[in-house]
């Protein structure tokens, strides 16, 4: 890991390279030949949310594991972000050309941990997919707010644009 950076504001983010260096979803094999730029999220499994809170009195307990990663992201001791096993999930691989999902699976072949995706052709089998992720979500072993669908053909990204803040070719 050469550079690890928060998102921050949009424009600006935190360098968090040390920190990014505990975390062990973001350790290539040695015989890695890789470079280049792999954006993800940084997380914690909620087995490990809970035996951080074992043992907590309810006013010290954490409120939940994804303020409890991005708080221990910004931590000055290394020895407590170690501790904290965070996690991350690889979800794009800067300057790939393929479609998205065949990038998914590059990062898989390379060593990332990436989440779980599927790809479909309809908007009706888009609409049950959503609603199969609605009901699963209690059921993960990390927490999530709902689905993010995006297009797959990376080629047409462009053409369907972004706003400021936002790529068109992807809404959660």
């Amino acid at each position: 890991l050469v550079q690890g950076l928060s998102r921050g504001d949009g424009e600006y983010g935190l360098d968090m390279t040390l920190n990014m260096r505990m975390i062990d979803d973001l350790t290539l094999p040695e015989d890695s030949t890789f470079a280049g730029e792999v954006r993800g999220e940084i997380m914690m499994f909620k087995d490990e949310f809970e035996r951080l809170n074992e043992g907590l009195s309810a006013d010290d307990k954490h409120a939940n594991p994804r303020n409890l990663a991005s708080g221990t992201l910004k931590l000055l001791d290394i020895e407590r972000i170690k501790e904290r096993k965070l996690s991350a999930f690889a979800y794009w691989l800067e300057g790939y050309t393929g479609s998205h999902s065949h990038s998914l699976e590059t990062m898989k072949l390379m060593g990332f941990n990436v989440g779980p995706y599927w790809v479909v052709t309809t908007f009706e089998d888009m609409w049950k997919k959503i609603q199969e992720i609605e009901k699963m979500k209690t059921t993960l072993d990390y927490e999530i707010d709902g689905a993010v669908i995006k297009v797959d053909d990376t080629a047409l990204w462009d053409k369907i644009g972004r706003t400021s803040k936002y790529p068109k070719w992807a809404k959660a």
